[in-house]
């Protein structure tokens, strides 16, 4: 497929709202969750149960396996296993691998 081409107009228009976006979302949100820097992020689903995240050894174990799994793939950025999920079931808790390139994430 051929790459569009925009008008001087339209970019400035795209870069303006991008800049709007920017300012409504900036990248440290300040929750303690993941922070929204670029690269690619693949989530695993029923990773661990909340019983084994209470303790913090434990879950700097869990953090350490995931990281060494992902790290086989390609270089990771950041990894987010949220400890508390409201009411949803203990099996529940997934693990969030950002990595580098998009490309290594398609790859795990």
């Amino acid at each position: 497929p051929r790459k569009k081409k925009f008008t001087a107009l339209k970019k400035k228009v795209l870069q303006e709202r991008l800049d709007k976006w920017h300012e409504a979302n900036p990248k440290d949100n300040g929750k303690g969750g993941p922070s929204l820097s670029k690269g690619c992020t693949v989530c695993i689903y029923n990773y661990t149960y909340a019983d084994e995240l209470e303790d913090d050894d434990e879950y700097q174990e869990i953090l350490d396996n995931v990281r060494d799994m992902a790290s086989k793939v390609g270089k990771v950025r950041e990894i987010f296993i949220p400890r508390a999920l409201g009411e949803r079931p203990a099996e529940a808790h997934p693990a969030f691998v950002r990595f580098e390139a998009s490309n290594d994430a398609a790859a795990a």
